[in-house]
């Protein structure tokens, strides 16, 4: 399984076809000590038909003398795929499956140790920066965009009135005739506030009022008083905002937050506003010429954070948890750096392991794991590194391994047995068939 952590250099490499009855074909293996692969250190191709796929380290075969290289030592990580050739233009839609795993000797379980290794980790505030190899704080300012018509009418009008954040479509169309949207975005997160919507009790990253309802121009009024200082404010009109038709505290509102055209706009001439709330200086609006105008607005969402997490993918099942053990490197003075683990059952339901929720930089090994986490509880765990820091320098998290006893792993493998007690079968015939299931792990099955 990806990133394993294994006790012996010299390990079979083995894919599942997906399709268990492919015909034959050629797939071809790469490995290498990086995740570039320019070129790979070796390559291998083995013609083979559905199932199990394997490049195994016969003596004597080019694979078995790769793993001897005396440069390989303990602690080093290999990476490797695998695909159905690619050298004819029909097969050029065959992309590549890519593993790895980690030699320590006489240890077992998972580990992230290469700094490839932690690409496809869960990041929130955090970027991965694979080219300087570095992990850093968020501060890459997002797109917002915004278009609205003044008269909007049909379907494809209706459904262009929307906003995007980086192109990423956050609400379009409307559920009202006449009236105001708004849209709040956390300065943190640059992630929209989710509400639920007052004309069809939808969950949506938007609001929305009917102008003509003085009931609801109080309630986007108080909505409007309730938003924190520092959180980006998106306001536009749908077919009419109305601004005639505005209780003078409404008007108040929007003007309290530096809109100075608030009221001032004919009633059905389309208009955009924009702001930091608190902050004039990030003021935009856009007001058509037209009650048929089509109008957009664009802004840049920004954010400057000194804290994230990095969080892993479901690790396991295991017959028995062992050991933690994580290792941090540039810690200065003003970093806070924690590590969290939960617990996953068989359901599913994720859990925090209450004496492992906060685990510091100095607790870098927790040993007798299973006297903290039964296996038969949670057979799945998942780890999630939190990382703050004032000056804004991210600690660097350098490895983290879970060290268990693994449980057997099975795949279909019809090239070892496959039979089908007749080439025709009728409607309503009883049939007989069987297929080779094949134990690919290093531990015995008792039962399948």
């Amino acid at each position: 399984y990806e990133f394993a952590v294994v006790p012996d250099i010299q390990q079979t490499l083995r894919a599942s076809t997906g399709n268990p009855f492919a015909s034959d074909t050629v797939y071809e293996f790469q490995i290498d000590t990086s995740d570039a692969f320019s070129p790979a250190l070796l390559t291998y191709e083995v013609m083979h038909g559905g199932g199990v796929v394997e490049w195994t380290p016969t003596p004597g075969s080019s694979l078995e003398s790769f793993f001897s290289n005396p440069g390989f030592g303990d602690s080093t990580v290999f990476f490797w795929r695998v695909r159905r050739d690619s050298s004819t233009v029909a097969d050029s839609n065959h992309i590549w499956r890519e593993s790895s795993f980690q030699y320590i000797q006489n240890k077992r379980g998972w580990g992230q140790a290469h700094f490839h290794q932690f690409k496809n980790d869960d990041y929130n505030l955090l970027d991965y920066k694979k080219p300087n190899r570095r992990f850093e704080f968020v501060n890459t300012p997002k797109a917002l965009t915004c278009q609205t018509i003044g008269s909007a009418s049909t379907a494809d009008e209706i459904y262009d009135c929307e906003y995007r954040i980086d192109g990423s479509l956050q609400f379009a169309t409307t559920c009202i005739s006449a009236g105001v949207a708004v849209a709040v975005i956390d300065p943190i997160t640059l992630i929209p506030w989710i509400q639920t919507l007052p004309c069809n009790s939808k969950q949506e990253k938007i609001l929305m009022y009917e102008m003509s309802d003085t009931t609801q121009q109080l309630a986007l009024r108080d909505y409007l008083n309730s938003i924190p200082n520092g959180h980006y404010v998106l306001a536009y009109s749908f077919y009419g905002g109305l601004p005639s038709l505005w209780v003078n505290s409404l008007t108040s509102a929007f003007s309290s937050m530096g809109w100075s055209n608030a009221g001032s706009v004919g009633d059905y001439i389309p208009f955009i506003y924009f702001v930091k709330k608190g902050d004039f200086s990030s003021i935009k609006d856009t007001i058509g010429a037209t009650v048929n105008s089509r109008i957009k607005l664009n802004a840049e969402l920004t954010t400057n954070n000194d804290f994230g997490y990095i969080s892993t993918k479901n690790i396991g099942p295991a017959q028995e948890w062992t050991s933690l053990h994580w290792v941090v490197s540039e810690l200065e003075p003003a970093d806070s750096v924690r590590l969290e683990v939960s617990g996953i059952n068989s359901l599913g339901s994720v859990q925090n392991i209450t004496s492992l929720t906060s685990l510091p930089p100095d607790s870098a090994n927790v040993f007798n794991l299973n006297n903290i986490i039964s296996d038969s509880i949670y057979p799945n765990i998942r780890l999630r590194a939190y990382k703050q820091d004032s000056l804004k320098t991210a600690a660097q998290l350098k490895s983290w391994h879970v060290l268990f006893e693994d449980v057997p792993e099975s795949a279909l493998n019809p090239s070892i047995q496959l039979s089908f007690y007749n080439d025709t079968v009728d409607e309503g015939e009883i049939l007989s068939f069987s297929v080779a299931v094949q134990n690919v792990s290093e531990f015995d099955m008792d039962s399948l």
